[in-house]
């Protein structure tokens, strides 16, 4: 089994990261460079492969006290790393460890973003009419720390 590289989130590795049609259409038009800075406020890491390609790179926004926004940037190549699934769910449960919730949004049209939260145990909490960068809906997931 070949090895992933987990390292601190760099700006540039957001507008490196080969992405998906799906992920394409949801950058176009927006400030790329401007979201790759914002992304370095929080506690973000990247996973590299062997060969210095990203897989992946993501992080949590602090929203307030305990509660804090994922982001999650995964690369079509995370198909040749499935293992990555369980690098990421350590990375949350270290966050729950911090915080009471961990939020997500996701676009309900997209199915691969709708099961990875959903496998990470996410749980659907409503629709947000217009929410999105271009006036999509988005689905608001969560992750809540049981008292």
């Amino acid at each position: 089994m070949t090895k992933l590289k987990l390292r601190d989130y760099e700006p540039l590795d957001y507008l490196a990261i080969d992405v998906s049609e799906q992920e394409m259409r949801h950058r176009l038009g927006q400030p790329l460079a401007r979201h790759a800075l914002f992304h370095k406020l929080g506690l973000c890491y990247t996973a590299v492969d062997p060969e210095g390609r990203i897989v992946a790179c993501g992080g949590l926004h602090r929203v307030w006290s305990g509660v804090g926004e994922l982001w999650l940037v995964v690369s079509p190549l995370a198909r040749e790393y499935p293992y990555i699934l369980v690098a990421w769910r350590n990375i949350l449960a270290g966050w729950l460890q911090w915080h009471h919730r961990v939020q997500a949004t996701v676009d309900p049209q997209w199915p691969e973003a709708v099961r990875l939260v959903e496998h990470f145990g996410f749980r659907a909490e409503g629709l947000m009419h217009r929410h999105g960068a271009h006036g999509e809906d988005e689905m608001l997931y969560a992750l809540v720390k049981e008292e």
